[in-house]
């Protein structure tokens, strides 16, 4: 990864779900992910929504380390929607 570090923002695709729906999903996958304490990752709002925030500022940080909590949150999304 770049040792100078990289955001990058993300929520779930709301194309099938209204936007107050998506706007709840991601509200509790930030509070799972932070729960869980796989990983730190914050949340924030663009456009008003909320959005997940990875900041990976750790020069030790792999694509290997980012795959997992991509696997990590996709298995949260799903306990979300049950």
């Amino acid at each position: 990864m770049n040792p100078a570090g990289a955001a990058s923002c993300d929520r779930p695709d709301s194309s099938r779900d209204g936007r107050e729906i998506v706007d709840a999903l991601t509200e509790r996958i930030s509070a799972s992910i932070y729960e869980d304490g796989f990983a730190v990752m914050s949340s924030t709002r663009v456009a008003g929504r909320p959005v997940l925030r990875l900041c990976t500022i750790n020069p030790r940080t792999q694509v290997e380390d980012v795959r997992a909590l991509v696997e990590r949150l996709d298995a949260i999304r799903h306990r979300c929607i049950g």
